[in-house]
Formats: structure tokens, C-alpha cells, sequence
């Protein structure tokens, strides 16, 4: 508590029992007896009032939320000091003013009193949850009004509770109301026991006083506590109050919940500590525990045995000399806040990753432009040269058997007669290999229309990544096998993304093999009864644990991250594969070789 808290709280003291001293002496001059007895009472209950507020106050200080009491001309009768804070006004500025007054937007005038309406008529508490333009920027705003009920049963004010729900962040401050009534009451009281002093005769008129005073005083605390009960209930957020044996003393609501009770009363009493290693993966780092210990806030985030993540707040209520005498704790269940971090954090690398893939397929479609031209020349010459062979080897033939011609160039001239043709024809292959390979490459590097799928054969997936793959696979193995079943039908998807999924699939088979000598096969066949297409990848190499598998297609996974592996290649074939609606599994073994098997849906013309 900062000094000038304190010099106030000293100063109500001073308001309340100044009073009584100038009775004492008053009665002293008209020669009476001073009612001792009764002025202690009184007294004590004030002491003991100015406590209890003092530890609920402590309560309040510590609410996440927004607070507002609204009467029914929809005015604001009370609000804390957060929600000044978040609408960068006055108490002055907001109290016995309806938002109207105050400026807000239409539309939400209309839900405020409408919402408002709907708690007078019914006695029910309402929720809403809508977008506020606040001097910060757009917030997401959800609003709790909880009806509050006057002696005759009739709700008389509403109680509203706001979160801002946009960051997921604990409100500071709450409730001022009760500090700014109890300066009020502590007011009115010393004016009333001033005005006593003035006119006292006689000690059953002072006996009177006090004791109405007394009854006045037990009725605000009553009202005091139930307003306290009816916010701290209606919090979501779990708040326990501990003694310094760490024993439950007060709850609310949501903690009991927490821990599994009917109702807050079967909290009173226990161990908190217990309680805690039932729900949590560990008591230790406990924020309360800490707090006893410190005398400060303390804070961390516990995982829960449910993997639950709260974020736990401790708060310590001193005594007069700055001892804890008693714990507040306020436990916030932040797990949804976690997962979406998360998430947002994969989706950026999703959209890194489809940058740099559409810039491959750039410098890919620049490459293939510029070797299908040249190419087109080798082609075409080569062909032609193939024609004029034909008839220059004819006449060759017979000028070597009238010239006793004996090389041409560095082979025999009957070599020559022999190699030519074949070299001619290596040059057409090699040239409609390049083809083959070019179109491949422009196939890869297009970007695929997700969402609009077609027929795709397997077969021609297969052929197509094995002519992507050519390279790799001379490099890696002298035994690639593939086995293509006739009359198998169509698979239903998007032949580039099952492309890049098989084209995954063999490079990880690929770098698994130890040495050439081993080999991968690749087939596919249909399973007619469950209706899918089957492409399987096997090989014979190093083979994985279970606890690799298990992990297998996790992001940025690897085995290889000092070879240059990313982690992203079977995360990236998984998802793909999962939005078609098939399956990708693995079978393997250390030092057994490994089996993927894709499943695909059949393509159906009618779907």
C-alpha cells in the first residue's frame, strides 16, 4: 500500500474516532458519566468494519474487469477505475450519465439499453459481446449485466462486468465504489457523532445513537459483502483466499469448479496445496507459495495434469507491520490464448513457405524457357541429320570401297558406319528426354488451383516424378523398381500436389539407403472393396523407431538437420494428403527399411 493510501485510511480513522473523544470530554464539563462501555462497542465494530473492508477492497484492487452499477434511466451510479482508464475519462465526466450523454455510437446505445431492459424485466443476468472503437483502437468488448435487487424484490440496479477479450488480459483495478462509499458513510457518521456531542443529555440518548449507528453499520457490511459475493461468483477466473497455512478460507465460484466441488463451501478448510498436485502436473513454482514467502506479487504459468495452461496470479494481504497475514490467488485457464499463438505461428511459416515456393516456380519457368529453345534447335537438327544419314552413309559405303578410306575421325571407318547412326539416335533421346523433363518442370512449377480437383492416374504420377527424380535416383541407388498395375481407375485430387507428396516420399526413401546397392520400389494397385487407390513406397534402408514415426510428420521434425533437412517435407505431404480426404502411413523398423503407403480416394464422375 503506497503512503498516500495510507495517510487516507489514517485520516478515516482519525474521522471516526474523534467523535468519541469529544463526547468524553463534553459530558466531563456538564459533570456526566461517560458511556465507556458503549463507545468501545462501537468502536470495535468500526475497527472491525474498516477491516473488512479493508480485505475486500484488497479483493476488489485485484478484478481483471471492467465495473459499472447502472440505474434505470440506464445512468452510471458507480464505475472503477479501469473503466476510466479504458474510456480515458473522468468519474466525474461518466457518473449520472447514460452512454448516450457520454457520445457512444448508436448501435451500441441501443444494445446497452436494451440488454439493460431485458435484466429489469426479467431478473436474469444477460451477456453480450460486441466490437468497441475505445480511445486505443478497435477492441473486442464482452459485457455481463447481473441484476441487483432491492428489500421489495424488484431489481433495483445493474451490476456490469466488461472484459476486453480482444488481448486476453487481466484488468488492474475494480470496484473503487467501496472505498468512495466507505469515505462517504465514514463522513456522515462523523457529522452525525459531531452533531451528538453537540446536543448530548442525557446517556440513553447516546445508548440510542449508538446502537442505531451499530445497526446501520452491520446492514452496509451485509450489503457490502453480498455486492462483493454476487461480482467475485460471476467472475470466469478461479480466486481462492489463503491464511498462512495455506488453508482455503474464501472462493469463489469458478474455483470451485475448478476443483472439481459442488459449491465454493466445500473448498473452506482444505490444503490448498493438496488440492493443487490433484489438477496440476506440479506444485512447485506455486505463485501463492512464493507470495507467503516474498511478500510481493507473484506470477507464472502452470501446464495442468489435463494439459490445461493457467496463468496464475498471487497477491498478499499484509498487516499493520507489513507481515502476510493472507494469500489472494487468481488462476486464469490462457490454453485457447496458447493454441491460437501457435497456430499463428505455423500459419507464418505455411506463408513463408509458399513465398519461396512461388519463387522457385519463377526461377523454375525462367530455367525451362531458357533450355527449351536451344533444345527445340537439337531436336530438329538432329532429326534431320538422322534423314541425311541415311543416304551419306550409303554413299560413304561406297566411296570407302573405291577409296580404301581407313577412319573417319578417330574410328575405323566400318566403326564409323555403325556408331554414327547410334549417336545420332542418342542425341534425338537425350534431346526428347530434355523434353520430357522441361514439361515436368513447368508442371511443378505452376501453381495448383487448390480446391478444384480432377482425375488423376497414378501411373502417370508415378512416371512423372520418376522423370523428375532421374538424377536422384542415379545417385542414389542402381536398384529403383517401379511396378504400375493395368486398368487401375482414376484417383480423385490435384495431380501436382500428389506429385510433390510422391516426390517426398522417395527422396526420404532415397537418403535412407546406406549404399547404391539397395533399392526402393514403387507400385500402385486398387483396393476395389474399400474403394481406394494404393500407392506404396518401399525400400531397404536404415528404417525408423516407433518414437520417430510418432513424430514423423510433425513440423520441422527432422533426423537430418545437420545433412540440411528441414522438417517440413512429410508435414507438407500430410497436410496435402489430409485434404483429400486420404490416409499416409507408416510401417517400419530400425535397420528393417521403411513402407509408405498413400491412400486415395477413387474418382467418382458423379461427385
Amino acid at each position: 500500500m503506497g503512503k498516500s493510501q495510507e495517510d487516507k485510511h489514517k485520516k478515516k480513522d482519525q474521522l471516526i474516532k474523534e467523535p468519541a473523544k469529544m463526547r468524553r470530554k463534553a459530558v466531563k464539563l456538564q459533570g456526566a458519566k461517560v458511556p465507556d462501555r458503549n463507545i468501545t462497542e462501537h468502536t470495535r465494530a468500526e475497527e472491525a468494519f474498516k477491516e473488512s473492508e479493508y480485505k475486500y477492497r484488497t479483493l476488489v484492487e485485484n478484478i481483471p474487469d471492467y465495473v459499472a452499477r447502472f440505474d434505470r434511466q440506464y445512468r452510471h451510479i458507480f464505475v472503477n477505475e479501469r473503466t476510466l482508464e479504458a474510456t480515458q475519462t473522468t468519474f466525474e465526466q461518466m457518473i449520472n450519465k447514460n452512454h448516450r450523454d457520454m457520445g457512444y455510437p448508436a448501435h451500441l446505445c441501443d444494445l446497452f439499453e436494451d440488454t439493460m431492459d431485458e435484466v429489469f424485466k426479467t431478473g436474469q443476468p444477460q451477456e453480450k459481446i460486441f466490437e468497441w472503437g475505445s480511445p486505443s483502437g478497435l477492441r473486442i468488448i464482452e459485457w455481463r449485466a447481473f441484476p441487483e435487487f432491492a428489500a421489495d424484490g424488484n431489481v433495483k440496479t445493474i451490476l456490469a462486468l466488461c472484459r476486453d477479450i480482444t488481448e486476453q488480459k487481466q484488468a488492474a483495478e475494480i470496484l473503487q465504489r467501496a472505498n468512495e462509499e466507505l469515505e462517504m458513510r465514514v463522513k456522515e457518521r462523523t457529522a452525525e457523532l459531531s452533531e451528538m456531542n453537540k446536543v448530548l443529555i442525557s446517556e440513553i440518548t447516546e445508548r440510542k445513537k449508538i446502537e442505531e449507528e451499530l445497526h446501520i453499520s452491520a446492514v452496509g457490511y451485509r450489503k457490502l459483502l453480498q455486492e462483493f459475493h454476487a461480482l467475485f461468483d460471476a467472475m470466469p477466473d478461479s480466486l481462492v483466499l489463503l491464511n498462512l497455512k495455506k488453508e482455503i478460507i474464501w472462493a469463489n465460484k469458478s474455483a470451485a469448479h475448478d476443483f472439481g466441488m459442488e459449491d465454493e463451501s466445500g473448498l473452506l478448510g482444505h490444503s490448498y496445496t493438496k488440492l493443487c498436485n490433484k489438477i496440476k502436473a506440479s506444485s512447485e513454482d506455486c505463485p501463492a507459495v512464493k507470495s507467503f514467502i516474498s511478500g510481493k506479487e507473484e506470477q507464472s504459468q502452470i501446464v495442468t495434469k489435463s494439459q490445461k495452461v493457467l496463468d496464475i496470479r498471487a497477491f498478499p494481504i499484509l498487516d499493520e507491520s507489513g507481515r502476510v497475514q493472507s494469500v489472494i490467488e487468481l488462476s486464469r485457464d490462457i490454453t485457447s490464448k496458447i493454441q491460437a499463438e501457435k497456430g499463428a505461428k505455423q500459419m507464418q511459416v505455411e506463408l513463408i513457405r509458399a513465398n519461396r515456393m512461388t519463387s522457385l516456380g519463377t526461377l523454375v519457368s525462367g530455367v525451362v524457357h531458357e533450355i527449351n529453345n536451344p533444345n527445340s534447335f537439337i531436336l530438329s537438327n538432329s532429326e534431320v541429320l538422322s534423314d541425311i544419314w541415311q543416304d551419306a552413309g550409303r554413299i560413304l559405303k561406297e566411296y570407302y570401297m573405291g577409296n580404301n578410306i581407313q577412319r573417319l575421325g578417330n574410328l575405323s571407318f566400318s566403326e564409323a558406319l555403325e556408331v554414327v547412326p547410334e549417336l545420332i539416335k542418342g542425341i534425338v533421346y537425350g534431346s526428347v528426354r530434355i523434353n520430357n523433363i522441361v514439361s515436368n518442370l513447368k508442371n511443378f512449377s505452376r501453381p495448383a488451383t487448390t480446391g478444384i480437383w480432377g482425375r488423376v492416374s497414378s501411373r502417370e504420377v508415378i512416371m512423372s516424378s520418376k522423370a523428375i527424380l532421374s538424377s536422384q535416383i542415379s545417385k542414389y541407388t542402381d536398384n529403383f523398381h517401379i511396378n504400375c498395375d493395368e486398368g487401375i481407375p482414376y484417383l480423385k485430387g490435384n495431380f501436382q500436389q500428389i506429385e510433390q507428396v510422391i516426390i517426398n516420399i522417395i527422396l526420404n526413401a532415397f537418403q535412407s539407403l546406406p549404399h547404391k546397392n539397395c533399392g526402393v520400389w514403387v507400385s500402385d494397385s486398387f483396393d476395389e472393396k474399400s474403394g481406394v487407390i494404393i500407392i506404396q513406397v518401399k525400400d531397404n534402408g536404415i528404417g525408423m523407431s516407433e518414437d520417430i514415426i510418432e513424430r514423423i510428420t510433425e513440423p520441422f521434425f527432422t533426423t537430418r538437420l545437420e545433412k540440411g533437412g528441414t522438417g517440413l517435407g512429410l508435414s507438407i505431404s500430410y497436410s496435402i494428403i489430409r485434404e483429400h480426404s486420404g490416409a499416409l502411413e507408416f510401417e517400419s523398423s530400425p535397420g528393417a527399411g521403411t513402407t509408405v503407403t498413400v491412400k486415395l480416394p477413387v474418382y467418382n464422375p458423379a461427385s
